[in-house]
Order: structure tokens, then C-alpha cells, then sequence
């Protein structure tokens, strides 16, 4: 498979969770990374990691809100900086599943427009950057992030499903108009990160059932679901696809 060595790639969401495990090994294979997220502190933290795991390595830290009401003109801040890019990567989410209520009973208008925003408008404004400052050729790519609560619906959890499924739609439209970059999503299932709580307690009462619903008995790990992403990047072949690593939440519970 094409080697990414060199390649630059920026990594938005990449201090923490999935989008840190994507930066190491994105480090680990010699590719230039720029890692972009909202906490100054996490963002210090991960480049310090990052440039231990190879001392050679160059890696960079940006902060961005990606909920912030001037994103658009934030994200050209940030990608003129380091154009001309090679791969974007997109893994900043805003959920606290340890607090969320999202029953259809309390579901409300603004509930509705304000995940829109933050889980579309965002996307959307992130690949207009794509379209300006990423290499125009089939080497380069965009990948974004879904969830499986589109093949698994949730209870309680109706927005998500909802906009797990419109994110694969988006993808399709999308890589159609930035061909000849590859446009591509990864489908987490539950996956052992801080969203889901801070504490290996608060995770489990969310993880634990996510296991047992799945067939393989298990819900992911950091480093099993950032070689999705990986694999994205470098397969040059590859583009309008959801790539789906959540314990086959696409199958029947056993």
C-alpha cells in the first residue's frame, strides 16, 4: 500500500480519543502532522507525546473551536498556515454521553439545529477548505467520522442515528465534487475514549452494554479504530466509503 511518509496531515480533534490515536500512528508512519483541537492544554500534551513517540518527527499544535460562530474564516486561518495539505482528518465531536437526554419526549427544535450544526455545517465548512488548500490529486484525501448508531439505532438517542446516517450521505455528494481527492468516513462503534466519560467507571456504564449488543462481545479500542482512518489515508484507491469498525453492530446481536 502507498507509503504516507512525508505526507502532510492535519488531524482536526486530534488531542484527545480517536483523533490523538490517528496523529500517533500518522506520526509512526513518517507523515508531518498537524494536530488541531480546542484546549490549548491537550493540544501541548499531544504534541509533546506525539514527538516522543519519534524524536524526529515534526508535529504541530493548533487551536481551533470548531463550534465557534466564525469557524469558516477560523479553518482558513489554519489551513493557509500549512497548504498545500495532503489529508484532512475530522474527529472533534461535542457529545457528553454521560449527561445526554435525548429521548424523542425532549427532543426540541433547537436540540435539532443545534446538532445540524455541529455535526454537518462543520463537515461541510471543513471540506470547503479541502477544496482550497489539499493537493488536487488521487493520493490526498478528506476522511470524516460517523457512528454505527445508524445501522443500530439507539433508544433515547434518536439525533444520533439520525445524523450518523446523514454524515454517509454527505460523503457520497462530497467526493463527488472534490474528485480527484478522496472523500471517505470511518464508522466507529463504542470505542474506549474520554466522550464517554472521564473516569474507566463512567465509561464502562455506556461501554459494557455496548459490548453485549455487539457480536464480537467487545466494544474498540483506540488504536484498533485509528487504523481505519489509516488504512483510508493510505489506499489511494479508495474514496465514497464507509468504513465500519464497531464490533459488527451491522449484524444481528448473536
Amino acid at each position: 500500500m502507498p507509503s504516507i511518509r512525508g505526507h502532510k496531515v492535519i488531524i482536526i480533534g486530534g488531542s484527545s480519543g480517536i483523533g490523538y490515536g490517528v496523529a500517533q500512528k500518522a506520526v509512526e508512519e513518517g507523515a508531518e502532522v498537524i494536530v488541531a483541537s480546542s484546549n490549548i492544554d491537550k493540544v501541548n500534551k499531544a504534541v509533546k507525546s506525539l514527538k516522543e513517540v519519534d524524536s524526529k518527527a515534526i508535529v504541530h499544535g493548533e487551536v481551533i473551536d470548531m463550534f465557534q460562530e466564525n469557524v469558516e474564516d477560523a479553518l482558513d486561518k489554519l489551513f493557509s498556515k500549512f497548504a498545500p495539505l495532503d489529508h484532512v482528518v475530522y474527529t472533534a465531536n461535542r457529545v457528553d454521553f454521560t449527561t445526554a437526554n435525548w429521548g424523542l419526549e425532549n427532543v426540541t427544535e433547537k436540540d435539532v439545529w443545534h446538532s445540524a450544526r455541529t455535526r454537518l455545517w462543520t463537515t461541510f465548512a471543513v471540506s470547503k477548505m479541502v477544496q482550497k488548500y489539499v493537493k488536487q490529486h488521487y493520493t490526498s484525501s478528506y476522511t470524516t467520522t460517523t457512528g454505527s448508531a445508524y445501522l443500530r439505532p439507539i433508544p433515547k438517542l434518536p439525533l444520533a442515528g439520525t445524523f450518523c446516517a446523514a454524515q454517509n450521505g454527505f460523503t457520497l455528494s462530497v467526493a463527488a465534487e472534490l474528485a480527484p481527492i478522496r472523500v471517505n468516513v470511518v464508522s466507529p462503534g463504542a470505542v474506549d475514549t474520554p466522550i464517554f466519560g472521564e473516569t474507566p467507571e463512567q465509561r464502562q456504564i455506556f461501554l459494557g452494554p455496548a459490548a453485549e449488543r455487539s457480536p464480537l462481545k467487545k466494544y474498540g479500542s483506540v488504536e484498533e479504530t485509528a487504523e481505519a482512518y489509516i488504512y483510508l489515508l493510505k489506499n489511494s484507491n479508495t474514496t465514497a466509503t464507509v468504513v465500519d469498525t464497531s464490533s459488527g453492530m451491522a449484524l444481528p446481536t448473536a
